[in-house]
């Protein structure tokens, strides 16, 4: 069989060209194996190997060939597979009537396919069928070439055009692939693609130095070797790369449909990274605009976050690692692509703390855990109309502090609206601290008891008699120790304001 070829020469099989030549040449024994044939050639040489690309099926009259000279044949097939000829053909008449018993010996021992042309039949029709095959076989694949460049084309129109595109290169090229952004997240992949830690190596090759490259692993127990293309930027930047299981065999049609996508993948990449007029339009609309119409920015706002439609949006805040130093220029840029990737959207901006976006994206914790183990905490939004975006990124801007001090997300819709969710327990700490010293200083004994009636007191609104109960105390004690409190604390615990602060400093006392 003739190894897998890389100089994109076309090849048709030798099953193929048996089955349209039935009746005129057969296979000796008649079971042909799966070989790969490049071309016919026809020579009466002893040694035809320096006339020969190799993969050829060779016809001969027989004119090398001496019956009962075993050694002599054995040579000559030998010489035979030194060349890789593809399969020999032996023409019956003139000069043999029976295929000598000692070639086929010798081409079963070499593993060499032998073929009987039958009396009669000419040469140049082996040689004009194999011809029409590869055209026939040309023909089919540029039909299947422009199909699946139709594919190519409307996936890239799809709502989610990296994967349709990844899932149409990967049938048709019997492979798998995956789109990684600029911070090596998996953005698309399709069936049986191998986990992005074990590309960790090939991306390391790809993504270090410059300059026009694509990076190899070699082959698995599969077959296929992965392979990494660059995705950038006009101007050179990284945009992420794009892996491919590669197969060997691959022709040009293959590497075609290969390059297709790609130059397709690069595009998208490049115009999300660029952007389109949406942003532009709705940069200008809000800042001419005091008052721009509801539905209108409601469409520019889908349009900038990649939909085709007005949907509900969130507003995702999120505050870098403490310490973490400002980036310049070129990383920003970078780390401003890689957001814009996470929360598939166009709408996103670096912040001193950190970062904020607005995604239609139903962001989960899950989506968050990677970054979380970096040391970064986020605050998700409520699925908010663009109208009421303002609204949305106060609620989540004064929730950042119970994330930072918490160090855990929060996501405003799993209920985290109430004051304390809004103070954080860092800040409800020190102010409980603040508030309650006078009662904390005194003896441990005295401080446990005042503090427990005031809880008490405090949670029943003031009652004396369901505070005493609550206690196992008379109301009078109660009274007393309520009133000693407040005037250790000396605050009026007639005025509800101070009854407020009291039940919050109580939360964070521990």
């Amino acid at each position: 069989m003739l190894p897998a070829s890389t100089d994109g020469l076309p090849t048709i099989t030798l099953v193929q060209l048996l089955s349209r030549l039935a009746g005129r040449v057969r296979a000796v024994p008649a079971t042909a194996p799966p070989t790969l044939l490049r071309w016919v050639a026809c020579s009466e040489l002893a040694d035809p190997a320096p006339f020969l690309l190799g993969g050829e099926l060779l016809l001969t009259a027989g004119t090398p060939i001496t019956p009962g000279d075993a050694a002599g044949i054995r040579d000559y097939v030998a010489r035979l597979v030194a060349a890789r000829v593809g399969a020999l053909g032996l023409g019956l008449s003139p000069v043999h009537s029976e295929v000598p018993p000692e070639l086929v010996d010798a081409c079963a021992d070499a593993a060499l396919p032998l073929l009987v042309v039958a009396q009669g039949t000419p040469f140049v029709m082996v040689t004009r069928t194999f011809a029409e095959i590869l055209e026939l076989k040309r023909i089919e694949t540029l039909k299947s070439l422009a199909d699946t460049n139709k594919r190519l084309m409307r996936a890239t129109m799809q709502p989610r055009p990296e994967h349709e595109l990844l899932m149409v290169a990967a049938e048709r090229l019997a492979t798998w692939a995956v789109l990684l952004g600029v911070n090596r997240q998996v953005r698309a992949q399709s069936p049986g693609a191998p986990d992005a830690h074990r590309l960790a190596p090939v991306l390391d090759r790809l993504l270090t130095g410059s300059g026009p490259r694509v990076a190899v692993d070699l082959a698995d127990e599969t077959g296929l070797a992965a392979v990494a293309h660059p995705v950038r930027s006009v101007d050179g930047t990284n945009l992420g790369a794009l892996v491919v299981g590669h197969r060997p065999e691959w022709g040009a049609a293959e590497q075609s449909v290969l390059g297709s996508t790609v130059g397709l993948v690069e595009l998208l990449a490049r115009q999300r990274a660029a952007g389109d007029i949406a942003p532009a339009q709705l940069a200008v609309t809000l800042l001419l605009d005091s008052a721009p119409e509801p539905a209108a920015l409601a469409d520019l706002v889908a349009h900038a976050v990649g939909l085709e439609q007005a949907a509900p949006l969130r507003v995702v805040v999120g505050v870098a690692p403490a310490g973490e130093a400002p980036l310049a220029a070129p990383d920003a840029l970078a780390r401003l692509l890689a957001w814009r990737g996470l929360f598939a959207t166009r709408l996103a901006a670096l912040t001193g703390e950190g970062v904020v976006a607005i995604t239609a994206l139903a962001v989960t914790r899950a989506d968050l855990a990677p970054l979380e183990e970096l040391g970064w905490v986020f605050v998700v939004g409520r699925a908010v109309a663009a109208r009421d975006l303002p609204g949305s990124h106060d609620e989540a801007a004064a929730l950042r502090h119970r994330a930072v001090s918490d160090a855990r997300s929060v996501l405003v819709e799993d209920g985290h609206r109430d004051v304390h969710a809004f103070i954080g327990r860092e800040a409800g700490q020190v102010f409980a601290r603040a508030l309650l010293e006078p009662v904390t200083s005194l003896p441990p004994a005295r401080a446990e008891l005042l503090l427990g009636v005031l809880r008490a007191w405090l949670s029943q609104n003031g009652n004396w008699d369901a505070s005493g109960r609550l206690l196992g105390l008379h109301r009078n004690s109660v009274r007393r120790h309520v009133l000693q409190a407040g005037a250790v604390l000396d605050r009026d615990l007639d005025d509800a304001e101070v009854r407020a602060e009291l039940v919050i400093a109580l939360r964070y006392l521990g």
